[in-house]
């Protein structure tokens, strides 16, 4: 009895160490599978770090690449506002210089037409002495409207125009005021 008790003890020994070697098996199995998992992780995160750091390389290329063209298009748009604002003063100039060429011919126009006004504003002058009716000489009229000086009127042999032989009739104060103004004296817009 104590033998077969010694062998069933030996049994149930054998059991429990089969029991604790499948145990022992089944753990060592596992923690290859766990070292394996985390082998397969550590490469997958591995592999992802890689990618994320492909990525920020790419997105840093692009950024790069958008700055460089923003920075041409500003160029390129700088270069066209600079050429249209050359293109401006270009025709400004010559705007300006056409504009200096119209000013000197206006004034050579100008003076042109001043001296035909001084050539025109040759002053009338008296039949009878012949000299001008310039401010401030007083003028008389017939009745018919022709001029002669107040002192050739005043003459005893002058009764009548020497034009048209009508009598005298008086000063041609409105002559005298037009003369005035013609040649720029107040003189002879006197009463």
């Amino acid at each position: 009895m104590v033998k077969k008790f010694r062998i069933e003890e030996a049994v149930a020994k054998n059991k429990k160490l089969k029991t604790i070697e499948d145990s022992l098996e089944e753990l060592t199995q596992s923690v290859v599978e766990s070292q394996k998992q985390e082998s397969k992780l550590k490469l997958k995160l591995g592999l992802f770090e890689g990618y994320c750091v492909y990525e920020k390389l790419a997105m840093d290329k692009k950024q790069q690449m958008e700055k460089e063209n923003l920075l041409n298009s500003q160029t390129l748009e700088s270069q066209k506002l600079n050429y249209q604002q050359k293109l401006k003063i270009e025709k400004l100039q010559d705007e300006q210089m056409d504009l200096k060429k119209h000013i000197m011919k206006t004034k050579s126009n100008i003076k042109c037409l001043n001296q035909e006004l001084l050539n025109f504003r040759s002053c009338p002058e008296c039949p009878i002495c012949f000299d001008s009716f310039q401010p401030p000489k007083k003028i008389v009229q017939c009745v018919n409207g022709h001029a002669l000086c107040l002192d050739c009127s005043q003459k005893p042999q002058v009764k009548n125009c020497p034009t048209c032989r009508e009598g005298l009739t008086g000063r041609a104060t409105a002559y005298e005021q037009l003369l005035g103004q013609m040649f720029g004296t107040e003189e002879g817009m006197e009463g």
